[in-house]
């Protein structure tokens, strides 16, 4: 999902759920695999004034993995989303996760 207005949670929820996941897929990670969630990011880049503008996880063969799937997200400074003046560039953050141990931040 891509906007250009900041996505809410709603929105990021139904396109990428892996992001609201608090906990790591057990059953395929090793008990050295240290669990990074992705919603405190998302409240921090929040706070700090950056917007979600796109939101989109890998599809999964299981329903019960689409919790811990390689997810994505991309932030923009809040100002940058009604300010057309920023010529051919948007800058922006861009954080890929997962649950699963097949990528890290």
């Amino acid at each position: 999902m891509r906007s250009n207005n900041p996505l809410t949670l709603e929105q990021i929820a139904e396109a990428c759920p892996a992001v609201f996941q608090e906990e790591a897929n057990h059953a395929k990670v090793s008990d050295k695999y240290q669990h990074i969630s992705t919603l405190p990011v998302l409240n921090a880049m929040a706070e700090a004034g950056f917007g979600v503008s796109r939101a989109q996880q890998t599809n999964t063969r299981s329903a019960a993995a689409q919790g811990y799937a390689r997810h994505l997200l991309s932030f923009r400074p809040l100002s940058v989303f009604n300010d057309n003046t920023v010529g051919d560039a948007i800058p922006e953050v861009v954080l890929i996760n997962s649950h699963d141990g097949n990528s890290s931040y």
